[in-house]
This record gives structure tokens, C-alpha cells and sequence, in this order.
């Protein structure tokens, strides 16, 4: 029998912390057996005070404590149906969190924050020894120290002299990356360009003077609109799986968000239906600092149907694997590391997983083995065992090549979805890939299909993919290299591996072409028919060339 918890939205509409009573409820489930938790549709606030602490490794994001509302492991058949209501949440109050649950429910929620995760700005007279930057201290507060900037948190604050500020400019289909200004010059692992400032309160915002450096090529014009962020930008993803399966997000809406939308690693089975994000609501440019959509070594069926994903500052979704790298290997034995800082505590290796060997220098897959048993240390380094012997190619194990799970790689099914405003598809993997009957008007590019062996150690060649029936507008009007772009990272396209298998592209609208419609290099069997474009530009391997009847 399914245990019914029903939260009245008249006993929460004096503002009060909703955090204790979902705590509360949650603790009085069972997890084998099913529950549901009803929200009377209103406006609810949620803040850390009462919420339960868990260390997260949250993939491609920061990891750490985090401070967790609606806590859920090992939960069977729970339903969260929030009944059209606001969820607003405050702090570092971290929204949802489910771990090895099983036929999970997300769904009727608008999701926002008190605080907006990004200050916009207006940029006024750039000179040679600085710039001016208005910032509304209604909507953003702040403060000026000693030439730092002092962003203002609920029970903390952000500090310029702590934190690195990256600088964007405000473009019609998305953000530009500027410079990161700093107002302290403490340089350890810093992005570049990196410029240090010092910062003086000004009639409207903040005057920054160059102490050194001057980012290189900068041009911004008086009223041009910009942002930094001042609040973690990838500490508070809205929502979290891990290790789940059969898990369905329904009717959800972003307003504001620190981070990633979902974020989903080593799960099984997931519905995204009805996913939107809304800046508009509170008159922004962004809606979520990340990804929208974002999916780490899964497997089974990932469907996203019916969305409508725009102004997000990274991909609308990412679809991968991990590449770890091979550090030792003895008869029996072999010791790999996870390369990336925001991959440390992904736990991506099971016992009975079939995983690939793969030469770093050429991208061919050089042996094949299965997994008797790991131990994982639980930062980024995993000790595997064999079960018996290499099934190929045994002598090629050796220390800088790349290990792959490619058992953990979903199907995916992306249809009927509309993406705006800066957001594309990084979708890459050895499941079946289809992509169909989507609007797309985006700055970059709409579809970006790459293995990435490197930096980001994303794992992604495709075995078969079809890209359908989409229609597509001004998809590189930022400078993109194409509207559809398919390569393996590292080389160039004349000498790119044949790594991805079948890919094709068909019946699809390309308009505003400035570069190219289409540039594929590294594809084994590429089909392309019945596009059309205003512009017939394709390039295969890094040749111009028309293939079949392509472009028309």
C-alpha cells in the first residue's frame, strides 16, 4: 500500500522553512516499500536549516558536502509531486539527491532560488586602464572592500579576492567568454586569460582597474550586457542521480539554478517529459550557470521528450562516458585514475563490465577484458581484476593508455523539443542514438558529436546515430564551426581516426548558414539525404564536398 504524505500550503505561507517537514516525512519511509509526497500547489521555501548532509561526487560538477532537502536512498516507488508549486530555496540549501533508488517520480515543480546565481551588468567606457561595469544592487547586492567585491549570500559571502570571476558578454543566442578578472593575484590554477583588477564603488557599479595584466583583444561597446557569477557555479545542481534506475522527471521548470539542471551518472532507465527552464520569469538572461541535461556512463533507454530548454550558460544536454588512464598493469591486475578534478569519487567500473584498452595516440581500441572485481579508493583511482586473461591484445596494456566501459553507454531518444538561446546537443555514445523532430535556434553549434580524450576525458565514439527531421536556425551565428559537428578531439579533421560508426543525417532544415552546415571527419559510414540548407557548404575529413544527394 502506497504511504500519502500531503503538505498544505496554507501552513507554509508565512514563509517559513518547509525543509524539517519533507526531513521529516522522508524519515518516516520504508524503503521497499511505496510513498507519496503531495504538495497543495502554493509556495514553499527551503533552506538548509533542518536539511541532511551527504558527501556527493557529483560528476562534472563540484563535489564535496553537500547540504540536501530532499535526501532519497535506496528509495523504491516514491513520488514527489510537487502540484504546480514554487519550490524556492535559499542558502546552500542543495534540492534533490537520490541514490540507488528505483522507480522514482519527479514531477509538477517550478524550481527557483532566493538569490539569482549571476550578477548581470552593463558595461560603460572601457579605457585602457579599466572599465566600468553597472550592476543593479536591488537585484544583485553588494559591497566594495579594499578593492574586492563582496557579493552578499544568505548566511555567507562571496568574495572576489576567494574566487575567480569570469566576465561574459551578453550575445543575442548566448555568452561570449571574456576574461577572468581576480581582484588579488594569487595565480594557481587560473584560467586564461586572466586579468587582475582592482575594484572602486561608482555612482550605478564598479569601476575595475587593471594592476596586471589587460585581457588580450577585449572590445565592449556602452550598454553592452554582461555577467559574472557570484554564487557556486556548479555547487547547486537542482537535480541529482546517482546509481538509480527507472527514474521519471516530469513537468519540471527552472527558473534559477547554481549548476547543472540534472545531472545523472551510473543510472539505468530515465524519462525527462515536460523539462523547461524559465529566466524570463524573473527578467534574466540565464536560467541555469551548467547543463540542462546531463548523463555520465548510464545505460538503458534515456528518452527527452516535450522540453523546452534555453538560456542555459553550457550544453541543453551531454550525453558520455569517462575515459579513465591506465597507470600500472601486472598479470591479472591493472590500476587506472580518473583524470579530470570533476570526475574524482565517479565510481564507474562494476564487476562483470567488458572494458576497452585504448592508444591515446591512434584512438583504436588495442584490448578488450572483463571485470572479476574492483576496489575503488573513493577520490579517482580504481584497482581492477581480470576475470582470467585478456581477451585480445594483452601486450598493449601499458601506462598512458585509456580505459573505457563502453557496457555503460544508454540508448538515447531526443524528440519533439525545442532548444534556444546558446544551448546544443553533445550527445556521443555506442548505444542507438536518435535525434528527431526538434526545434533548434542556437549560437553555437546544434548538435556537437566528439570523443573528448582530453582535458575533459569524455568518452564518446558512436556506434550508430541518426539525426532526423530537425529544424535548425543561425546554429553557429557565434562563430561556430557548423551546424552539425562530428570529430574525435585532438586531431585534425584530414587525419581524424575512424573511430564513430554509422551516422546519419537526413531529412533535416539547416537556415542562417555562415560557415558550415555540416563538418564530419572520423565517421566510418556516414549517410546524409534530403537536407536542406540556404547555404551548401559540407565538409567530410576536411574536404568541401557534396555526398549523395545531401544538401539541397
Amino acid at each position: 500500500m502506497t504511504k500519502l504524505f500531503r503538505f498544505r500550503a496554507a501552513d507554509f505561507s508565512d514563509g517559513r522553512n518547509t525543509t524539517p517537514a519533507v526531513v521529516a516525512a522522508l524519515a518516516e519511509l520504508s524503503p521497499s516499500g511505496g510513498a507519496k509526497l503531495v504538495f497543495e500547489q502554493g509556495i514553499y521555501h527551503f533552506d538548509t536549516d533542518g536539511a541532511r548532509e551527504r558527501f556527493c561526487a557529483v560528476s562534472n560538477n563540484n563535489c564535496g558536502v553537500k547540504q540536501i532537502v530532499f535526501l532519497l536512498e535506496r528509495m523504491r516507488n516514491l513520488t514527489v509531486d510537487g502540484g504546480g508549486s514554487v519550490f524556492v530555496f535559499h542558502g546552500k540549501a542543495f534540492p534533490f539527491a537520490a541514490v540507488a533508488c528505483k522507480g522514482l517520480t519527479l514531477e509538477n515543480i517550478v524550481f527557483d532560488r532566493a538569490l539569482p546565481p549571476v550578477a548581470e551588468l552593463r558595461f560603460r567606457d572601457l579605457t585602457d586602464d579599466g572599465f566600468f561595469m553597472e550592476i543593479d544592487r536591488a537585484k544583485t547586492p553588494y559591497r566594495v572592500e579594499n578593492g574586492d567585491i563582496v557579493f552578499p549570500r544568505e548566511g555567507w559571502e562571496l568574495r572576489s579576492d576567494e574566487r575567480m570571476m569570469p566576465l561574459h558578454r551578453i550575445e543575442p543566442f548566448g555568452v561570449q567568454y571574456l576574461f577572468t578578472a581576480h581582484c588579488r593575484d594569487q595565480r594557481k590554477n587560473l584560467p586564461a586569460p586572466i586579468c587582475d583588477v582592482s575594484a572602486e564603488e561608482a555612482d550605478g557599479g564598479i569601476r575595475f582597474r587593471y594592476l596586471s595584466g589587460t585581457p588580450s583583444g577585449l572590445r565592449m561597446r556602452e550598454g553592452e550586457h554582461g555577467l559574472t557569477i557570484v554564487e557556486g557555479g556548479r555547487d547547486l545542481d537542482v537535480i541529482w542521480l546517482c546509481d538509480s534506475e527507472d527514474t521519471t522527471v516530469r513537468n519540471i521548470t527552472v527558473r534559477r539554478g547554481c549548476g547543472m539542471g540534472v545531472i545523472a551518472q551510473t543510472c539505468e532507465n530515465i524519462e525527462i517529459d515536460r523539462f523547461r527552464t524559465d529566466s524570463a520569469y524573473h527578467g534574466a538572461a540565464f536560467s541555469l550557470t551548467a547543463d540542462a541535461l546531463h548523463f555520465v556512463n548510464c545505460n538503458g533507454l534515456i528518452e527527452i521528450h516535450d522540453c523546452l530548454i534555453e538560456n542555459t550558460m553550457d550544453d541543453a544536454v551531454n550525453v558520455h562516458g569517462i575515459y579513465t588512464e591506465l597507470e600500472s598493469a601486472e598479470k591479472g591486475a591493472l590500476r587506472v585514475r580518473l583524470k579530470h578534478h570533476e570526475q574524482k569519487g565517479v565510481n564507474v567500473y562494476r564487476a562483470g563490465d567488458r572494458l576497452h584498452l585504448i592508444d591515446p595516440a591512434s584512438m583504436e581500441i588495442v584490448s578488450e577484458f572483463r571485470v572479476s572485481e574492483t576496489a575503488f579508493d573513493g577520490d579517482g583511482l580504481t584497482a581492477i581484476r581480470i576475470a582470467g586473461e585478456f581477451l585480445f591484445g594483452e601486450a598493449a596494456a601499458r601506462a598512458g593508455c585509456f580505459v573505457e566501459n563502453p557496457g555503460r553507454m544508454p540508448d538515447v531518444h531526443v524528440w519533439k523539443n525545442r532548444f534556444f538561446h546558446f544551448p546544443n546537443l553533445r550527445i556521443s555514445g555506442g548505444g542507438k542514438l536518435l535525434i528527431e523532430d526538434n526545434g533548434m535556434e542556437c549560437g553555437c553549434s546544434a548538435l556537437t558529436v566528439t570523443d573528448l580524450a582530453q582535458y575533459w576525458f569524455e568518452s564518446g565514439r558512436v556506434r550508430d546515430l541518426v539525426f532526423r527531421r530537425n529544424r535548425m536556425k543561425d546554429c553557429n551565428a557565434l562563430g561556430g564551426s557548423a551546424f552539425i559537428r562530428v570529430s574525435v578531439s585532438g586531431f585534425r579533421d584530414a587525419e581524424t581516426p575512424k573511430i564513430h560508426g554509422r551516422v546519419e543525417i537526413s531529412d533535416n532544415t539547416f537556415h542562417g548558414v555562415t560557415n558550415a552546415a555540416i563538418r564530419m571527419a572520423g565517421v566510418r559510414n556516414p549517410i546524409l539525404r534530403g537536407n536542406r540548407a540556404d547555404a551548401e557548404k559540407l565538409l567530410i575529413d576536411g574536404t568541401e564536398s557534396v555526398f549523395g544527394d545531401g544538401l539541397q
